[in-house]
């Protein structure tokens, strides 16, 4: 015997608004994020926190996997340099193939990122 509940009319309209806004307020959600959390990354550098800058440049280039990001510049963008600035902290950490590794991806995922393309150039 199935068991059906009833959610009322208030709240299944309430669920199903919140299911149509749900693209437009996760793209919010990963802007803001990474906004924050890129924010932190730069600081914990400037300070010579560098292994708790590169973990917190690390957390903004996973959202680069989340498909909904590639449709925002800027998050594209904020994840680009977080890829150069970890490849800095990786190359000052004599791990320059993988600092490589990190400018070309930081150049796949915003082509306009000429400071990544410089640093590329430098170190190879």
């Amino acid at each position: 015997m199935a068991i059906k509940k009833s959610l009322g009319m208030g709240l299944d309209l309430l669920l199903t608004a919140a299911d149509n806004g749900k693209d437009e307020s996760q793209h919010e959600i990963s802007l803001t994020r990474a906004r924050a959390v890129f924010h932190r990354a730069t600081e914990e550098d400037e300070q010579g926190n560098l292994f708790e800058a590169y973990h917190l440049y690390r957390q903004v280039m996973d959202l680069v996997e989340n498909p909904i990001s590639r449709d925002l510049p800027e998050l594209c963008a904020l994840v680009s340099q977080s890829f150069n600035n970890a490849a800095i902290i990786l190359y000052d950490a004599d791990r320059a193939d993988l600092a490589r590794t990190f400018l070309h991806k930081a150049i796949k995922v915003c082509p306009d990122n000429q400071t990544a393309r410089e640093n590329l150039q430098t170190i190879s």
